[in-house]
């Protein structure tokens, strides 16, 4: 599915994806430590573009999030820093889980394969269907503050993500 923005089609962008060995080998030593199986952090962003005319795709690129109108991306790295995935455009109103299921971004991941993410992601039901395990920060919830063990966890996490 690949929906217009500014006049002009976006497609998926998909590098050369090196094989599990090759991440591995050249894999960061804090990665290796820490999550040796990881091979991509995904993350999203929008970017404003001007309002269309079309009342329906005016509507799909609104975003409440950022109260403008947007075209949302996932994008995805390896743990050595290098881009590897970046989907289409999809309207500002679209969920980053919607956008995770139809981009293809989860096309490349295997079993065992570990994916990191922020805690807004809520994919954990697609990236176990493939048999990989979703990294993500401890979630507070309704309880006054974390466990320690969960803030030291959380800590390593943002630390490895911050780049993307």
């Amino acid at each position: 599915m690949q929906q217009e923005a500014s006049g002009k089609f976006i497609r998926n962008y998909i590098c050369s994806i090196a094989s599990n060995i090759t991440l591995r080998e050249y894999m960061p030593i804090s990665f290796r430590v820490h999550y040796p199986k990881c091979v991509a952090i995904i993350d999203a962003f929008e970017i404003f573009c001007e309002m269309h005319s079309n009342m329906v795709d005016k509507s799909s690129c609104y975003s409440n999030y950022k109260s403008h109108h947007t075209v949302k991306f996932v994008i995805g790295m390896t743990p050595q820093g290098s881009i590897n995935f970046v989907s289409m455009g999809f309207g500002g109103r679209s969920t980053d889980v919607d956008i995770v299921n139809e981009s293809g971004v989860l096309d490349n991941i295997a079993k065992n394969d570990e994916v990191m993410a922020d805690k807004g992601f809520l994919i954990e039901e697609a990236i176990s269907s493939r048999g990989a395990k979703l990294i993500v920060p401890a979630f507070k919830g309704r309880r006054q503050q974390l466990e320690g063990s969960e803030t030291e966890r959380s800590r390593i996490i943002s630390n490895e993500r911050i780049h993307i």
